[in-house]
């Protein structure tokens, strides 16, 4: 079987752009209709899935003590925000949390989520509408967050999730992080600054900030705990 030229599938997800600016959600339905279960639709365009699933795995290395160190805290309930297609919640499994949900507000991915992770409540929602019927112990939010162009509707989903966190909880955040005065990659992506969370976030402490560079897409990630 022939594979697409890596050019190719970005001349055709560029095509799409004027989809992902109109509607978002219809843009990312589509892709993960057209790439069910692989990593390409969810990761990175220009890799294959061996090169997104290098990069997945290297990003568990780094979100899996974080999340560790939780459950020796006593947390037991977490929330995969913005969830894709599960990847991240499947891996959650081992940790041993009471309770699992996870939601995106793509409904062609939380069908492949709830395939992936079938004992996990997975549901529909947008950042800033989740609403769940009582707080977690852990939110966590991976790659996400800078897909999310408009700073007003960036705002209101980081407070949002920020509300869905139990006292004295984590959100756990993993994102790609401006350097002062540096320019935007692109037009479909909007990267902000540490101090943009922690304005935000207000009385909210970091306690961790985890910066690293991932290895097939070759950009740096940055995963950040906040403590109420």
């Amino acid at each position: 079987m022939t594979s697409t030229h890596p050019l190719r599938l970005v001349d055709r997800w560029r095509r799409r752009t004027g989809t992902y600016y109109r509607d978002p959600r219809s843009y990312w339905d589509a892709r993960h209709r057209e790439h069910g279960a692989a990593l390409t639709g969810v990761g990175c365009v220009l890799l294959d899935e061996a090169g997104n699933r290098n990069d997945y795995e290297t990003k568990w290395t780094h979100v899996r003590p974080v999340l560790e160190r939780e459950t020796q805290r006593g947390a037991r309930r977490i929330l995969d925000a913005g969830c894709g297609i599960g990847w991240f919640t499947k891996q959650l499994h081992p940790l041993r949390f009471a309770d699992v949900e996870a939601f995106d507000f793509s409904e062609s991915a939380a069908a492949q989520a709830h395939n992936n992770a079938p004992n996990v409540r997975v549901f529909v929602s947008s950042l800033e509408d989740a609403r769940t019927h009582r707080p977690f112990d852990v939110v966590m939010c991976l790659d996400v967050l800078f897909h999310v162009v408009d700073d007003e509707r960036w705002a209101r989903a980081v407070a949002n999730l920020a509300s869905l966190v139990a006292s004295h909880g984590a959100l756990v955040i993993q994102d790609s992080i401006a350097c002062s005065g540096g320019e935007q990659p692109a037009p479909h992506v909007r990267i902000r600054s540490v101090d943009h969370y922690c304005s935000l976030l207000g009385t909210w402490t970091l306690e961790t900030h985890d910066a690293y560079a991932l290895p097939a897409e070759a950009v740096g990630k940055n995963l950040m705990l906040f403590r109420k």
